[in-house]
């Protein structure tokens, strides 16, 4: 018989988060892994679990969240009593865990300080809530050599375990790596999520049920499985082969199996077949066709898709006829297969959408809005706002136009240029794709121009984004350059016409094919033929231009003055105006530069 010893893995043990760090054990993250670097995206995902195992507390019901599972390998426990834990997996969710604990715990002792005489059964609890999260997830005491000491439940590695500790106290401390910076990105999102929820209660009563259920959420909801290896190097062989062996299973396999088999006994050999073609073609998207069904999800529902594929929900919140759990009838098992050939179709359109592909997407747009939104989707990669698209195919033409154009403009500034919180975005919009898909008459342009705006306000405004045109260059922004260059084009007689409220395209029947535009240097890339005092604006927005291929070949890498007859022929007034020029140099990059700039911050400003 094999000894416990001989094993890789000592034991595997479902706990709670909290029940993890309330133990004995210490955890500590070796000195070779990886700094923290979460980022907006795992964030934004990780704030919405919690807030959705937290509002269905408040709902009075109870969503247990599988965390995942966490790998550790014993380590020497120096002079403490407790034992400790190197973590091998795992450490971007504790921290992140903890962090969010840190921040409720502020916010249970702001609230505690506020409601102060006047609600002194509610701060007293919400004192005694926020002492019990200190000593359970972020430090208590322990005896080291005979002498007390702070102990942390997790130590990170040398880099970031001194920022991290401070942030989990609530000291200050400046950021000196790049992980400090995300820390406190993450701590930071968990803190504004807390405090939007307080504000939105009205009342001491209400504030505290909010805390409170957060609280309780953090004690008994994030549930992990600990594998305890027996050796550093036995939980180094787990990890690589948990996270390399075999296939992952994916969200439209899953929903895949469930539908056939719930309605496989109730349709005919036909229907059976319908049914799995159109599986079959939606596997056969792309290689993760997972990413177009959670942008069809969003799309009809205004949510997130983000919910943990553990939950109970997970089929009935693709297919309301699999919300009741019970076996389908003949009725409900086809309703069920009309429910999958619309997602496919659906899907399909998507994928056709992230590829520019705009008439495929099921969109009739003037020939000028179709090129820009193809462009934004294609080659900006700005897949985020495509649920808010897709919803627009519920308005009539004119108003879908104006809105779309009003979007597209905001994702380059929002996403392209300020790389801004999408998850906000999403929040903001959810009700606004609702809307439109209930209750399309309802919809106000201005409503939507509001919330873009404030969104703009917050995350991407102007001073920032006339830096960040500035900070164009044409080896790393090609894609960038040549959409504000084709913007200048469709506004150029707007804007020459006193710019008077939204920005309007006056041919939008005649378009620029953007992807098949070349970016060209005004003055040539060649440093004699440019001079000393171009070469700091050589590669810059004022200096660049956009001539068809034909174009480019035929001005070279010419001077100036050889350029001339070319751009006197562009059927592009931008090229037109750069004929003017009787020479071209430094100052006229500069004051070109400029001008593009303030042309841009009007074309991309949403207020009127």
């Amino acid at each position: 018989m094999e000894r416990v010893s001989d094993l890789l893995c000592q034991r595997a043990t479902p706990t709670t988060v909290s029940g993890l760090f309330g133990g004995m054990t210490l955890f500590r993250v070796p000195a070779y892994q990886r700094a923290y670097e979460w980022t907006d995206e795992q964030i934004d995902a990780f704030i919405d679990d919690v807030r959705r195992c937290w509002q269905k507390r408040i709902n009075g019901e109870r969503e247990r969240h599988f965390f995942g599972s966490v790998v550790t390998a014993p380590r020497d426990p120096g002079g403490l009593v407790r034992p400790r834990r190197d973590v091998i997996d795992g450490q971007q969710r504790f921290a992140t865990f903890l962090l969010f604990v840190a921040a409720l715990r502020q916010h249970c002792l702001l609230a505690a300080a506020e409601f102060g005489a006047d609600d002194a059964q509610r701060g007293t609890a919400l004192s005694t809530m926020a002492e019990t999260l200190q000593f359970r997830f972020i430090m208590s005491r322990d005896l080291d050599f005979m002498e007390a000491r702070d102990v942390y439940p997790l130590t990170l590695n040398e880099t970031d375990d001194a920022y991290f500790k401070a942030l989990l106290r609530g000291d200050h401390v400046e950021e000196v790596a790049q992980s400090h910076y995300l820390l406190k990105a993450a701590f930071d999102a968990c803190f504004a999520m807390l405090q939007g929820h307080r504000e939105a209660t009205g009342s001491t009563a209400l504030e505290f049920n909010a805390l409170n259920q957060f609280y309780a959420s953090a004690l008994e909801d994030w549930e992990v499985v600990h594998i305890e290896a027996n050796a550093p190097e036995h939980a180094s062989l787990i990890f690589r082969v948990l996270n390399n062996r075999g296939l992952p299973v994916s969200d439209c396999d899953l929903l895949r199996a469930t539908t056939m088999e719930r309605a496989e006994q109730r349709l005919e050999p036909a229907e059976r077949d319908e049914l799995s073609d159109a599986w079959k073609e939606i596997g056969g998207i792309a290689e993760n066709p997972d990413t177009y069904l959670q942008l069809a999800y969003q799309t009809r529902t205004g949510k997130r898709f983000n919910t943990a594929r553990t939950s109970t929900e997970f089929e009935a919140m693709h297919f309301e006829e699999l919300s009741s759990g019970d076996l389908l009838g003949a009725a409900e098992a086809r309703s069920l297969l009309q429910s999958v050939q619309t997602l496919k179709t659906d899907m399909v359109m998507m994928k056709a959408l992230t590829g520019g592909d705009i008439a495929g997407g099921g969109l009739q747009l003037t020939p000028v809005m179709a090129h820009r939104l193809a462009f934004t989707l294609g080659d900006l990669k700005q897949h985020w706002i495509l649920p808010l698209v897709c919803a627009s195919r519920s308005l009539n033409a004119d108003h879908r136009e104006r809105l779309l154009c009003v979007l597209e403009r905001f994702a380059f500034r929002y996403g392209v240029l300020a790389r801004a919180r999408i998850a906000e975005y999403d929040r903001r919009m959810g009700p606004i794709i609702t809307l439109l898909n209930t209750s399309p008459a309802d919809y106000r342009l201005p409503e939507v121009e509001a919330i873009l705006t404030d969104l703009l306000d917050r995350y991407a405004t102007r001073e920032a984004m006339e830096r960040q045109l500035d900070g164009l260059e044409y080896e790393r922004h090609k894609k960038e350059l040549k959409y504000i260059l084709a913007m200048s084009e469709f506004m150029s007689a707007w804007y020459d016409g006193q710019a008077n409220g939204r920005p309007t395209v006056h041919a939008p029947n005649v378009p620029i094919d953007i992807r098949a535009m070349t970016l060209e240097h005004i003055s040539p890339q060649n440093p004699e033929e440019a001079g000393a005092e171009m070469l700091p604006h050589l590669h810059k927005l004022g200096n660049l231009t956009l001539l068809s291929q034909d174009e480019n070949d035929r001005a070279g890498n010419r001077p100036f003055v050889d350029k001339k007859p070319v751009l006197q022929g562009s059927r592009l007034s931008i090229n037109q105006n750069i004929a003017e020029e009787d020479k071209w140099g430094a100052e006229q990059a500069i004051a070109r530069q400029d001008a593009l700039r303030d042309q841009a911050m009007r074309v991309f400003d949403l207020t009127f």
